[in-house]
């Protein structure tokens, strides 16, 4: 577990009669190194996603005060609830807290818009909504080149 993780689970258990070593594995530190034109591209990207309470903390601390993305989504509950305590209006939370659970949630937010400009996408085409085929982005393992999305690192 993480040296910050919270006292959940080791409790559970020894509830239950377990017997539990608790170890801790690793400490979750803000990535450093991140430049002013990196944290400026940031701010203008048109949605962030937070995949802990960590990533939440960090990233509010490299950014500052410059602008939040306009939509802000979260893994889950505790993450989204950090945003919130963090001062971000919390627009997207994952029913299934995984990676593939937070895509789901903003491809129902989205629905067949793109992020940028609210117009129609090819969702159903098998095109996750929220990806532009135009200018701008890197392509991904289709060729498609992606709208600008921060996900700030946890470590």
């Amino acid at each position: 577990r993480a040296v910050e993780a919270r006292e959940v689970l080791a409790p559970g258990l020894r509830a239950k009669g377990w017997e539990v070593t608790e170890v801790d594995a690793y400490r979750t530190v803000s990535a450093g190194g991140i430049g002013d034109d990196e944290l400026d591209a940031a701010s203008g990207a048109d949605v962030i996603t937070f995949t802990s309470p960590s990533t939440v903390r960090h990233y509010a601390e490299l950014a500052g005060s410059r602008r939040i993305p306009p939509v802000v989504a979260c893994i889950g509950p505790m993450t989204a609830a950090a945003a919130r305590h963090g001062g971000f209006d919390v627009d997207v939370v994952a029913d299934e807290h995984s990676t593939d659970g937070l895509v789901a949630a903003l491809s129902g937010f989205f629905g067949d818009r793109t992020p940028a400009t609210g117009e129609p996408g090819d969702g159903p085409s098998g095109h996750v909504p929220g990806v532009d085929q135009g200018e701008g982005g890197l392509p991904d393992a289709r060729g498609r080149r992606s709208r600008r999305a921060v996900v700030p690192p946890s470590a």
